[in-house]
């Protein structure tokens, strides 16, 4: 008999790959909705922001991005309402992509 005892290891770490936490699931896509405002105006949201307003004009459809109908710029114009509504969705990205604007002083 040896002076050695066998001691049982308990489950170390592999190199620090228990340590890593778990990769974050991606977050769905915001939902887009449309609210009636007005006979001929419609507010588009996206999740719980607005992102544009559209002036139905006869059969042409015209998306103003912005969150205040007032201060809204004419980004497209289109015959199918839904068009409109993806003109305001790209446009509220490139603004998110551009971050805060800047101002002087």
């Amino acid at each position: 008999m040896s002076g050695t005892v066998d001691i049982p290891r308990t489950p170390t770490r592999d190199r620090g790959v228990l340590t890593r936490p778990a990769p974050r699931a991606p977050e769905p896509p915001p939902i887009v909705a449309c609210d009636r405002i007005g006979p001929d105006c419609y507010a588009v949201f996206l999740g719980e922001r607005v992102v544009g307003f559209i002036d139905v004009v006869g059969p042409v459809s015209v998306a103003l991005a912005g969150c205040r109908y007032d201060r809204a710029v004419e980004v497209a114009q289109a015959v199918m309402f839904e068009r409109a509504v993806a003109a305001l969705v790209a446009a509220d990205d490139v603004c998110q992509a551009a971050g805060p604007a800047r101002t002087n002083g």
